[in-house]
């Protein structure tokens, strides 16, 4: 797994590498935006064995986090975390 730092990293980016490394289809992903023109991604939604985990940054934050509805928030400093933390909170089984 790719131990690249995220701070210089575009979320629509991260989102990517994700979607690749645990081959999700687009049609399982949900990206949201602010803005009309210049449209720039702050979430982006997995959804995963019927499992959704979201995937954001915080405003004036290197950091990336990673949740599902009912979980607790995990910050993520490296891509590799954010795979991982996605894998584990998307896994069957997990409540």
């Amino acid at each position: 797994m790719d131990e690249k730092m995220l701070f210089y990293m575009r979320l629509d980016e991260i989102a990517e590498y994700v979607a690749n490394e645990l081959k999700v289809n687009d049609v399982n992903i949900t990206g949201k935006y602010m803005g009309l023109k210049n449209k720039i991604p702050y979430e982006y939604d997995f959804r995963m064995n019927n499992k959704v985990c979201s995937m954001y940054r915080k405003p004036n934050d290197t950091s990336v986090y990673v949740k599902t509805d009912d979980s607790l928030e995990f910050e993520c400093a490296r891509l590799s975390e954010v795979v991982e933390n996605i894998m584990d909170l998307t896994e069957e089984g997990v409540a």
